[in-house]
């Protein structure tokens, strides 16, 4: 039955003030928990003095000794006193000093990433590094700051030492776009770079 009777209503009003949640939905049978209170907000009902004060409420009063037996007593020793470092973990699931998780990689495991081939250089965490990279380094020393080494032949598993060079960000972004154009242009365009590369190289 939907909606609310004239009856309901006024044993809302009778009740509702005295009794606990649970003896207003055994009398009113079909009304749950939720609509009893809207209902009680929508006739402006509110709980009697006497029910507030009462168990029922189930408020905590000043007075009242909740939780009283599970309180510290005065004089009473914590059970973890003078225990430093305490781990509650399970001697069985912790690693062993020296053990290797088993997704472990060996230093010199070559992985990819983005496209990339990543080679790991040493232990420890954040220690991969772009092998194309390494190469470039192992071959023509230190790469300056803010150079990427780039494949001549957009081919990134390409690690031949001649197809790769040094390239400012903004001289590969151009060199992408270039891609766009015919194969002729873009020729064209790489030779013009080898060109003013080996002039720069000279004038130095």
């Amino acid at each position: 039955m939907r909606g609310w009777s004239q009856a309901q209503d006024d044993m809302m009003r009778e009740f509702y003030p005295d009794f606990s949640m649970d003896e207003m939905i055994a009398i009113l049978l079909n009304k749950s928990k939720w609509a009893i209170y809207d209902r009680a907000h929508k006739l402006n009902l509110r709980k009697s003095q006497a029910f507030n004060e009462s168990p029922k409420a189930c408020r905590l009063r000043p007075g009242d000794e909740v939780g009283k037996a599970y309180r510290f007593k005065k004089g009473e020793a914590s059970w973890n006193k003078g225990v430093k470092g305490l781990n509650l973990n399970s001697g069985k699931t912790q690693f062993k000093k020296g053990n290797k998780p088993a997704n472990h990689k060996p230093v010199g495991t070559i992985r990819e990433n983005d496209g990339y081939l990543e080679i790991k250089i040493a232990e420890g965490m954040r220690q991969w590094k772009q092998l194309n990279r390494v190469v470039w380094e192992r071959c023509n020393g230190h790469i300056p700051k803010n150079m990427n080494v780039c494949f001549l032949d957009g081919n990134k598993k390409n690690l031949e030492i001649t197809n790769m060079t040094l390239m400012t960000k903004q001289q590969n972004m151009k060199r992408n776009t270039v891609h766009n154009y015919p194969e002729e242009i873009v020729h064209l365009v790489q030779l013009k770079a080898a060109l003013n590369r080996q002039i720069n190289k000279r004038t130095k």
